[in-house]
């Protein structure tokens, strides 16, 4: 009996919390599960593998006007990396002010997931070298499994989003794990597909592991080779930039 099968008729689990290794989390994403703690709750963990799982797929992403005239205005000004400061892109997505004062990314997650050989990160820095937005998650063979992301300036956690979307589709990658769908997903063109469409990818691209380096550390925005033109083409390739305000 596989952990998913618990899940059934249900979207979350709450389950005593006897402490998170690394092995007992790569075995959670790879069969689609992810932990959230709860400070309302100390002492346990809330297991999610919703029925309708929120999942990007890296063809159709959606891109607004103001957005691709941001991402112009990028050179310069930002830098979106890699693997750089692994463990304070987490600490600042722990950090976000949470509506119902509950947050989900428990104390000892941001040790944990960085020490993570599947963890990938994508930061954002500006001229002064400081860290301003990001992203991060894990990768689950050519799935990438986000957790969370973080803005301290305008635009920046999308400025990341749109980085490491060209990112993952250079090495392969088709979707996106996004886990429960909101607004701000949604207006970047995430959707909901069932739970056994999502358990299908695992099984199909799960053990189809991208090149080491996929997460070596290194600048991804703007591109050190081409230049912003060729990414912002790219981009707009994929998501027709909609007239909307982007933040």
């Amino acid at each position: 009996m596989g952990l998913v099968d618990y899940f059934k008729d249900k979207d979350y689990v709450l389950t005593p919390c006897e402490g998170l290794d690394q092995l007992i989390l790569m075995e959670m994403y790879s069969q689609g599960i992810f932990p959230m703690a709860s400070e309302k709750r100390p002492g346990y963990l809330i297991l999610g593998c919703p029925r309708q799982r929120a999942l990007f797929d890296l063809n159709e992403i959606k891109i607004s006007r103001s957005m691709v005239k941001f991402l112009r205005s990028c050179p310069g000004r930002y830098q979106v990396r890699i693997n750089t400061r692994k463990q304070e892109i987490v600490e600042n997505c722990r950090n976000i002010p949470r509506k119902d004062g509950d947050g989900w990314i428990g104390e000892d997650f941001p040790r944990l997931y960085a020490s993570m050989p599947n963890f990938v990160s994508a930061g954002v820095f500006n001229q002064e070298d400081e860290l301003v937005g990001g992203l991060y998650g894990l990768c689950v063979g050519r799935i990438f499994c986000g957790e969370s992301m973080f803005s301290r300036e305008s635009n920046t956690s999308k400025l990341a989003f749109y980085a490491f979307v060209l990112h993952c589709r250079r090495y392969g990658f088709r979707y996106i794990d996004s886990q429960i769908l909101n607004d701000h997903t949604a207006s970047l063109g995430c959707r909901e597909y069932p739970r056994k469409f999502f358990r299908k990818l695992l099984a199909k691209w799960g053990q189809a592991w991208p090149e080491t380096s996929f997460k070596e550390p290194g600048v991804i925005f703007p591109d050190p080779a081409g230049g912003v033109e060729e990414q912002i083409r790219e981009l707009v390739s994929i998501g027709r930039p909609r007239q909307e305000a982007g933040n």
